[in-house]
This record gives C-alpha cells, sequence and structure tokens, in this order.
C-alpha cells in the first residue's frame, strides 16, 4: 500500500460556491481540453532546459506527451503528462481561483483555466504530479458538491513516495456532465491538431486522443504552372501593424496567406494563432470575414486561407475568441483586407483546368 501523508492544506477563498458556477460556462469540449494541454505544454517549455537531458536518459518517448483519455464505463477524462511536474506553489495556483502564474508572457495567463475547464467537465477532479528531482508526488482532490454543501474553504494536499527521476501530471476527472460519444471524439482528435499545429510541426510535443496520435494535415497550396519559367505558388508572408487605442500602442500581426486547392468550404479561411496555439479556427471554423471572403459560397470563403500570429492581442478568459472590444476587428479586418487584396482576385478568378465552373468545391 503506498505510504501516503498530509503536506498542508490549500486555502482557497473567496466562496467556495463560485466553483459550482463554471458547469454553466459556454466551453465545447476541445476548448476545455485545451487548458489543460495549454497547461502541460507550458509547462514543458517554462523548464524545457532542464527535461530534455531527462528525456536523453529515458528509452520512450523521449519528448514531451500530452495524452487526453476518455473512460466511458467509469465516465470519467483523464489528462495526463511527462512536463516537470509541479511543487506545492504551482498546486496552489492551479487549484485557487483568479491565481495567475509569475510570468504571464505564456499560454497560462490568467491563473483560471484548469479549474475552470475541470469544473465544466464534471463533478470531481484530482491532481496527481511530481516534479523531476523530487522524491514524492503531490495529491490533491476537490469535490464540487462537498464545497458548496459543506462550506469548505481548504483542499487537504498528500503526498506520497515516488523515484526522483519520475516527472508528471496527472488530472482526473470524475463524474463527467455530459458523456463524450458520437461524433465528438472525432471532432476533439481533429480540433486539437489544429489548434496545436505549431507544437507538432516542432516534433518536440506529442498529443494522444485515447491513444491515437494527434495529428495535422498541412492544406495543398495551389501551384500554377508557366511554360519557360518556374511555377507559381499562391502562399506569401504577411506583417502589419493595427492601432489599439486604449493603451496608446499598435498590436501586431505576422503569418502568411494563400490560396488552396482544391477549394474547401468546410476547410478555407484563417486561423488565427497566439502564443503558438490557435485561438480562432480550425476544420469547420475558419475565421471568414465577409469583407475578404464575400458573401455567401463565393470562391473566396473555399480558396483563401492562412494563418495569422497575433501573440499581444488580448483575449478572452476561455481563450477561445478575441477581446474584439472598441472596434479592434473592423480596424483588424481593414488591414488585413489590404494585404489579401491580391489573393481575393486571384481566388475569385481562377479556374482549375479540366473542372467545370462550379461554387461548390466542397
Amino acid at each position: 500500500m503506498t505510504e501516503r501523508s498530509t503536506v498542508q492544506t490549500i486555502n482557497i477563498r473567496p466562496a467556495v460556491s463560485v466553483y459550482a458556477t463554471y458547469r454553466r460556462l459556454s466551453y465545447t469540449p476541445w476548448y476545455a481540453i485545451a487548458e489543460f494541454v495549454d497547461n502541460s505544454t507550458q509547462n514543458y517549455y517554462d523548464h524545457r532546459p532542464k527535461l530534455l537531458p531527462a528525456y536523453k536518459s529515458e528509452t520512450s518517448p523521449g519528448r514531451l506527451v500530452v495524452s487526453v483519455s476518455y473512460d466511458a464505463e467509469k465516465n470519467s477524462l483523464e489528462i495526463r503528462d511527462n512536463a516537470h511536474g509541479m511543487d506545492i506553489g504551482e498546486l496552489a495556483r492551479a487549484v485557487v481561483l483568479d491565481s495567475p502564474p509569475p510570468n504571464a508572457s505564456g499560454r497560462c495567463e490568467y491563473g483560471m483555466g484548469l479549474k475552470t475547464a475541470a469544473c465544466w467537465f464534471g463533478s470531481s477532479w484530482t491532481i496527481k504530479t511530481k516534479r523531476l528531482g523530487t522524491t514524492r508526488a503531490l495529491v490533491a482532490r476537490v469535490h464540487v458538491p462537498d464545497l458548496v454543501e459543506k462550506h469548505l474553504d481548504e483542499i487537504e494536499v498528500t503526498e506520497e513516495p515516488a523515484e526522483s527521476s519520475e516527472h508528471y501530471t496527472v488530472i482526473t476527472i470524475e463524474g463527467l456532465y455530459k458523456p463524450i460519444r458520437g461524433r465528438t471524439p472525432g471532432r476533439i482528435r481533429e480540433q486539437l491538431g489544429s489548434m496545436y499545429r505549431e507544437d507538432i510541426r516542432s516534433g518536440e510535443v506529442e498529443i494522444l486522443w485515447n491513444g491515437q496520435q494527434v495529428e495535422f494535415e498541412e492544406p495543398p497550396i495551389l501551384e500554377e504552372a508557366a511554360e519557360g519559367r518556374a511555377a507559381t505558388r499562391w502562399r506569401k508572408d504577411v506583417s502589419f501593424e493595427v492601432p489599439w487605442e486604449p493603451l496608446e500602442k499598435s498590436l501586431r500581426v505576422r503569418g502568411w496567406i494563400g490560396i488552396r486547392n482544391p477549394g474547401s468550404q468546410r476547410d478555407a479561411g484563417f486561423a488565427l494563432l497566439r502564443r503558438g496555439r490557435v485561438v480562432i479556427g480550425g476544420p469547420g471554423e475558419g475565421y471568414k470575414p465577409s469583407d475578404v471572403f464575400g458573401q455567401g459560397n463565393t470562391f473566396r470563403s473555399q480558396r483563401i486561407i492562412g494563418e495569422l500570429h497575433m501573440d499581444d492581442w488580448p483575449v478572452t478568459q476561455a481563450k477561445d475568441a478575441f477581446d474584439w472590444s472598441g472596434g479592434l476587428e473592423d480596424e483588424f479586418i481593414e488591414e488585413l483586407k489590404h494585404v489579401c487584396h491580391d489573393y481575393m482576385d486571384k481566388a475569385e478568378g481562377y479556374r482549375q483546368p479540366g473542372k467545370p465552373v462550379t461554387r461548390t468545391e466542397m
């Protein structure tokens, strides 16, 4: 039997009833899961110099792996990683509301994501974490109904022995309010691949959904052959700034735009990224302002694609949208239209050789 002892308690004031309200947040399953993946990947990037030598000494897998598993019989969700793990201070920030990290320049800046997503998914959740180089694992459990009914304001943290070479965090959520079934599992895998495309491209991060590797398929770019000269590839880098009056500064946008071939209404549109993770975009959810893509099923709406990095732009607490207040989106679209102008014309006027003219390229 594993030897356990109480390390300390974590004070979770203010009012614990707030935890129960997160069940009503308007998350989608993939954005809620992204809160945990954000924590895992940020922990990796924060401690990368220590983790890389550790990975080299391990036979497998030799890189960060974030595994997300759903158990239909137990009605539970588990998120497991082999990042650096947490100490007691980091664990407290993971549990207590409104506890931002010391460095808020990464993917975890509000100090809310883990608990809001865990409370949205289910009634009980447990964090077990082991920091590289220590000899004890820390365990904290939150049962939301008990917090509310018993007016608890402290959570007990226990510890158990572990090998110093181990490093991980495991989050187990039980009593899920909504089973993950139907098309949702496939949708989660697909959306996670899109959201974490930059991490997947790097080769440093592997994400698993129910044991299957999450992947991202690069979009096909239109190439036009021309007699006597090199083919033209319709993809270009872009960079521009948008004035932001509240702070009297400009917000930078960098990335690329392109024309996909063949066209696809579902897969066209922009992906808007922030700090290496997609905030808006993905299969069936591309960002398509009408000033650029036109109204309805235009050729532009099927062909224009791109990735735009907006690292300093303000986002909502759930990181599933940008904060466009004060007319910021209008300014953004105006600049975007300017850099896209030639690609808008090309996308609308291009006709694929040997294919009849149609506006239903799907």
